[in-house]
């Protein structure tokens, strides 16, 4: 597992998509849980793009539910 991500500063984002691809592409590799990997994923695009928020709402046969995301709480699945 990676210890830290590296992130080309004051890249065009295809670039920095590309630097990011096989150390996520590792960083996912050996973590078989989904919600595990997820909340990685989004640590790591938050920090490259500099999001505010960004996650993941996964989707059940009746609802949507709420997924990995980095950042305090404030989303609820009766308020979607």
């Amino acid at each position: 597992m990676a210890e830290s991500i590296y992130v080309p500063k004051n890249a065009p984002r295809p670039e920095i998509y590309a630097a990011l691809y096989p150390q996520v592409k590792a960083l996912l590799a050996e973590e078989p849980d989904w919600v595990a990997n997820l909340a990685n994923l989004a640590a790591v695009l938050k920090e490259a793009f500099w999001f505010f928020l960004g996650g993941f709402l996964p989707r059940y046969p009746n609802r949507v539910g709420i997924g990995a995301f980095p950042g305090a709480t404030g989303l609820y699945p009766h308020c979607l």
